[in-house]
């Protein structure tokens, strides 16, 4: 699979499955994260949520080290550096737009698939000053704190791929925190490369 298929692949499953448990048992907040999926890629992520989860978004910026261009294939654009994706779910709709080309998805919630999730509770531990809940599903190892992700690794120790680097309980949510931007060409899918 080509390494950007992979990257856009993870922040499809990541918005699904790494925040899945709303509603979470803490009404809004603001939280920032950090991730290392490979290929010389770092990404950060924005999640602002309220009415519990039931309403969120999850900006996702996209880093691409240069110095590791010649890791990746030909087919992914070593001239653009960062890539801004924009996951908006409100009522039964989730929203995925391109911040780079203005391109967007709109998909009924209905239109995931439920994956079995068997995870099983590890242990419990604290990550960033918060009691959390450790899952191990699928050979992943996820800390949850009230229902949200905010760290998650391999099982098998090889490593943490994405962890929470601040938390903002007291977040103020703005008016338009959730509107859809405008100018977005709406597709029956995502555009990723030009």
């Amino acid at each position: 699979m080509q390494p950007f298929i992979c990257i856009a692949f993870s922040v499809i499953v990541f918005a699904v499955l790494g925040n899945a448990q709303a509603p979470y048992q803490i009404k809004s907040a603001k939280i920032e994260f950090i991730s290392f999926p490979g290929y010389g890629i770092r990404n950060t992520k924005t999640l602002i949520f309220t009415d519990s989860g039931k309403i969120q978004k999850v900006i996702y910026t996209m880093y691409a080290d240069t110095s590791a261009n010649s890791l990746l294939s030909d087919s992914f654009p070593k001239t653009r550096k960062d890539f801004r994706i924009l996951n908006i779910l409100v009522n039964d709709s989730i929203f995925s737009v391109n911040l780079n080309f203005m391109t967007g998805t709109r998909n009924s919630k209905n239109d995931i698939p439920e994956l079995p999730m068997d995870k099983v509770v590890i242990s419990a531990d604290t990550f960033f000053n918060r009691t959390c809940e450790v899952h191990e599903l699928y050979g992943l190892k996820t800390w949850y704190w009230k229902g949200i992700a905010l760290k998650s690794g391999f099982s098998n120790d090889n490593g943490i791929f994405e962890y929470a680097t601040s938390i903002d309980e007291n977040y103020i949510i703005k008016e338009d925190e959730f509107k859809f931007p405008v100018n977005v060409e709406m597709k029956d899918r995502m555009d990723f490369i030009p």
